[in-house]
């Protein structure tokens, strides 16, 4: 958020900090991740991806494929996760929008 804000040189504190208050939060992970993706340090990236798919697995997963564009692992992600937990309203939301779009 704060990097659609206009505040982008905050955002990398800011999710640093919530990751250090809580290291299991994912979509801190996920977040910072992105950022690393638009600086082009790959390796970062992926670690903080890694780290948020082990936490959350479909979920993440579908989240990022999301932002980056790509509908059909995307939708794939969404529909594990929906299949694993039904009643998950990220999930299903996340499927909505991707069906949405095509």
């Amino acid at each position: 958020m704060l990097a659609k804000s206009g505040k982008a040189e905050q955002a990398p504190a800011e999710f640093n900090h919530a990751i250090e208050f809580d290291p299991n939060n994912a979509q801190a992970l996920y977040g910072r991740g992105m950022l690393y993706e638009g600086e082009k340090q790959h390796e970062q990236r992926s670690a903080d991806f890694a780290a948020a798919d082990g936490l959350k697995p479909q979920q993440a997963r579908g989240q990022a494929y999301e932002r980056l564009g790509d509908k059909s692992k995307t939708a794939e992600s969404y529909g594990r996760a929906i299949k694993l937990r039904p009643r998950d309203e990220a999930a299903r939301n996340g499927m909505a929008r991707v069906r949405g779009r095509t």
